[in-house]
């Protein structure tokens, strides 16, 4: 906690993919429901910060780059809204 404030305890993957080829799309998604993000939207998915989420992340960001597509890493804490019961995975 510095200053008072939390950490950040999530890491956010933002990604926009090209429609097409489709295969790419589901190469994506697969690998996300086989670390266990969790989508909050259609193309931001949200994982628990960890060393090993942040190098799947990176690993996506640069896979989804190389694809023809954009990505964004990003760390966040929920104020209000989504919170830790709504984003929870049994493995986390």
């Amino acid at each position: 906690m510095a200053n008072g404030v939390p950490e950040p305890r999530w890491l956010l993957l933002i990604h926009q993919i090209p429609p097409k080829p489709a295969y790419f799309r589901v190469k994506i998604w697969r690998r996300l429901q086989t670390m266990g993000a969790v989508a909050i939207k259609n193309s931001v998915y949200v994982a628990p910060k960890t060393d090993e989420t942040q190098e799947d992340f990176e690993w996506l960001l640069r896979e989804i780059v190389k694809g023809g597509g954009d990505a964004s890493i990003c760390e966040a804490r929920f104020i209000e809204g989504l919170g830790k019961l709504c984003v929870s995975r049994s493995t986390w």
